[in-house]
């Protein structure tokens, strides 16, 4: 009786090991699917946001000068090829996506400092310029800064490149010489950005 109930623990013993490993087995097959389509997502999604989509080279995009002086642009180096000249800011041009493609190689640190505004997703996926449009600011956002409350209008100013920062500041004297009103707390908020008092050379 004692042997057959020895037997009896073996067995069921052996089946508790069994079962152990089958259940391991499963949980390791589906940690497996599981990576392999994370892995999968990441694969597509990375792909999906280097994909280059072709555009007609006669298509026209719209430009934006983010300048508040004089601006060319040209699509070969040196002033060379066919130029492109903007007067003011916000002035808006059409080129032709394959003058525009030209003229971001040969002014790429144009381009990525945002004195111009592409206004097509996929050309600024194209040309690799996401990164530079998370941080670079639009026409509106430029001219509307100080709309923003302080701790919006902090962040903006701070994230964007020098020669958007010096637009702006060329925008803001423009309308303290013109006599508008604004919030001077504002004003004393980017001064400290700046480093200098951006109210000391207003006309009286």
């Amino acid at each position: 009786m004692a042997v057959k109930k020895a037997i009896n623990n073996n067995e069921l013993q052996k089946q508790i090991e069994e079962l152990k490993n089958t259940v391991a087995l499963l949980v390791n097959s589906m940690a497996g699917k599981a990576q392999e389509k994370v892995e999968a997502d990441v694969i597509v999604e990375d792909t999906e946001e280097q994909e280059y989509k072709n555009i007609p080279d006669n298509k026209y995009i719209k430009v934006v000068s983010l300048q508040n002086n004089r601006m060319a642009l040209s699509t070969e180096g040196f002033g060379r090829g066919k130029p492109y000249k903007f007067t003011k800011f916000g002035q808006v041009k059409n080129i032709t996506y394959s003058n525009l493609s030209d003229i971001i190689s040969n002014q790429e640190k144009f381009a990525k400092q945002g004195r111009f505004y592409i206004c097509d997703e996929t050309v600024i996926n194209n040309h690799e310029l996401m990164d530079t449009y998370e941080n670079i600011l639009t026409k509106e956002q430029m001219e509307n800064i100080l709309t923003y409350d302080e701790k919006k209008m902090e962040m903006l100013f701070k994230r964007t490149t020098d020669p958007q920062r010096e637009t702006i500041i060329s925008l803001v004297m423009t309308k303290l010489n013109n006599g508008e009103k604004i919030d001077l707390n504002k004003i004393s908020v980017l001064s400290k950005i700046c480093g200098f008092d951006i109210t000391a050379n207003i006309s009286k």
